[in-house]
């Protein structure tokens, strides 16, 4: 039987594509935001292919993803770096809000 893929390859591969897939567009162009999403959505379906692979279940997967996002979400808001703001402010649709609250 194949062995599994290592998570540490997928992560290293997925790192590999973020670098080589800078945004295509200036802060403020909407388009921007709609790239960002269909390139963590990749990054997102790698992970969870690689841990479905490895025995877990798709929702447990899931769910802890959210669970990571939620934290990463209030760890940048509890500490924000101020580079970010310009970009998250320009490409924020009106009306947007976050999951964690």
């Amino acid at each position: 039987m194949m062995e599994p893929p290592a998570f540490g390859l997928v992560v290293e591969k997925s790192r590999r594509t973020i670098v080589q897939n800078s945004p295509q567009f200036e802060v403020g162009d909407l388009r921007r935001t709609k790239d960002c999403q269909a390139r963590v959505d990749q990054l997102i379906a790698e992970v969870v292919d690689v841990m479905v692979t490895n025995g877990w279940d798709s929702l447990e997967v899931l769910e802890a993803a959210e669970v990571s996002l939620k934290k990463r979400w209030r760890s940048i808001e509890a500490d924000p770096d101020p580079a970010d703001e310009v970009s998250e402010l320009s490409t924020r649709p009106i009306g947007d809000h976050h999951p964690a609250k």
